[in-house]
């Protein structure tokens, strides 16, 4: 059986962790260097991240022996079958550390309810509680009243004697 894969372009998210030995402006060159594949391969950069943005965090445990590394985040539409050679590529390259890469699923409108439910909590509340402060004076709203707890009835008290009697 041959599957062919379609060669439209799909968008997808890339999320990879790039070697701390780089310094913060050395990165660029990096994140220079995946655009340029990206291109080179008919793809095209959709959201690029910016070198200010790219930051160094501690990881929480460590991957190829290193401690921290700098994020990047790069949205972008390749054919699909060029996908796994775009994953190889960075697997080779001894700039980068870790890579994760995802579908870029396209946001769905949202629905109607949860956009009146939204609104009336945030933008017409303003106008609501002053109509229903008037509507609890007119209607004069009785909180109910606790219950009170019944006391048992006193039992009369009974004596040995009595006792003894019976």
């Amino acid at each position: 059986m041959l599957v062919l894969m379609s060669s439209k372009n799909k968008s997808y998210k890339l999320t990879c962790l790039v070697s701390p030995l780089f310094d913060a402006k050395e990165i660029g060159g990096v994140i220079e260097k995946i655009e340029k594949w990206i291109k080179k391969e008919d793809g095209k950069i959709i959201e690029r991240v910016k070198t200010e943005e790219v930051v160094r965090k501690r990881l929480s445990y460590p991957i190829k022996k290193n401690w921290e590394a700098f994020y990047a985040t790069f949205i972008f539409s390749l054919a699909q079958d060029k996908i796994k050679d775009l994953q190889e590529w960075l697997d080779n390259s001894e700039d980068i550390i870790r890579t994760m890469i995802t579908i870029k699923k396209k946001e769905k409108p949202r629905s109607s309810k949860k956009i009146l439910k939204e609104g009336l909590e945030s933008k017409i509340i303003d106008k609501i509680e002053p109509l229903l402060d008037l509507e609890k004076e007119q209607l004069e709203v009785k909180e109910p009243e606790p219950e009170k707890k019944k006391k048992p009835a006193k039992k009369a008290k009974v004596s040995l004697d009595e006792l003894e009697k019976s």
